[in-house]
């Protein structure tokens, strides 16, 4: 009360400032996890690596933590002394927790909410006010009606052998595997904004179950033989000619379902309707690329130089008239800075 008159008379404040409570309910000190450990070692035949990496955010944003497991091997061998083989393999799982809404929201709406908002139902802080919605109350309400996870598994593996097969002239060939996974889900329980909550009424009570998989797998080999010698002491010769394939597939998979008879089946089995809006399928796409190459180039003294190159392409996305496409290419050029009557002239020492 304020502005008593001695008559036991006095005004009330109406409205109560509360800016600053919204920004010290989103945004919160946190700290990060980082560890790290490694192992090497190996001999004249062969070498390993190997390490193990485990991340943890808390999240500046109130329900945006962050982990991830992340494992590396990797090695190489001496079969004989003319054949080696290197492999290699990457793992990481990682999952996130995420907000109510979009970050945009987070940061540019309940941050410009009016600051005789408040954020609690009582003065105990202990019932968070929903506001008008998810966009505009306090976003303890929202975090506690919604469930989310979001889980991301990546393999990385690779490997290559290479074959001396005599002096100057060796095969290498290597192969190289990349898969994706990732799954969304969601379950938004009842809620009620503001104006509802004291109507004792629901304003969303289609529980709202989401889920999405996507899998992409990308796979990429090739083979090259090598060749290269001097002869003469003068003439240059190098040679190079393989083949790749290139392959990648995508799939999705993407549910919504409505209407669950409880909150303790948080996944779309229990719905009992699936609209017909485009929220409910699944898509595959496959595409691969098989390619031809090779490259001859020759250098006499390292003054005249000559280079052929010649490549092939089949990519699976065009027309079959039109799939197969043939890149030839051809340059020369002369080093005019090794010859003997260039260096005898004043521009040597300008232009080299």
């Amino acid at each position: 009360p304020y502005n008593a008159d001695g008559q036991g008379r006095n005004d009330s404040i109406i409205y109560k400032d509360h800016s600053g409570e919204i920004y010290n309910l989103v945004f919160r000190n946190t700290h990060t996890q980082d560890h790290y450990v490694s192992a090497l070692g190996g001999n004249d035949k062969g070498k390993y690596f190997a390490s193990f990496d485990y991340y943890n955010e808390d999240g500046i944003i109130v329900g945006s933590s962050y982990k991830r497991y992340t494992g590396t091997i990797n090695g190489s061998y001496k079969i004989r002394p003319n054949v080696e083989v290197v492999t290699g393999v990457n793992l990481s799982t990682a999952a996130q927790y995420g907000i109510a809404t979009s970050d945009a929201n987070v940061i540019y709406r309940s941050m410009a909410l009016w600051p005789t908002f408040n954020p609690w139902l009582d003065s105990a802080h202990t019932q968070p006010n929903p506001g008008v919605s998810v966009s505009d109350g306090n976003p303890l309400y929202w975090l506690q009606h919604m469930k989310r996870t979001y889980t991301n598994n990546k393999v990385t593996a690779n490997a290559s052998i290479k074959w001396d097969i005599v002096k100057d002239l060796y095969v290498k060939a290597t192969g190289s595997i990349y898969f994706n996974d990732i799954a969304n889900q969601s379950f938004q329980y009842p809620t009620s904004n503001y104006t509802d909550l004291f109507a004792g009424k629901l304003t969303s009570y289609t529980r709202d179950a989401y889920s999405s998989d996507t899998k992409a797998f990308q796979q990429q080999y090739n083979a090259t033989i090598n060749y290269n010698k001097t002869f003469g002491g003068l003439h240059d010769v190098t040679v190079m000619a393989g083949t790749e394939y290139y392959g990648l597939k995508n799939y999705a998979l993407y549910v919504h379902g409505e209407n669950a008879p409880t909150d303790d089946i948080t996944t779309a089995n229990a719905s009992t309707l699936f609209p017909a809006d485009g929220s409910n399928g699944s898509t595959q796409t496959q595409f691969a690329i098989v390619s031809t190459f090779g490259r001859l180039q020759y250098d006499y003294d390292q003054r005249f130089l000559l280079t052929a190159v010649f490549r092939s392409d089949a990519v699976s996305s065009l027309a079959p008239k039109n799939r197969v496409g043939y890149f030839p290419g051809f340059s020369a050029g002369w080093n005019i800075q090794n010859e003997q009557f260039y260096k005898n002239t004043k521009l040597h020492d300008v232009i080299t």
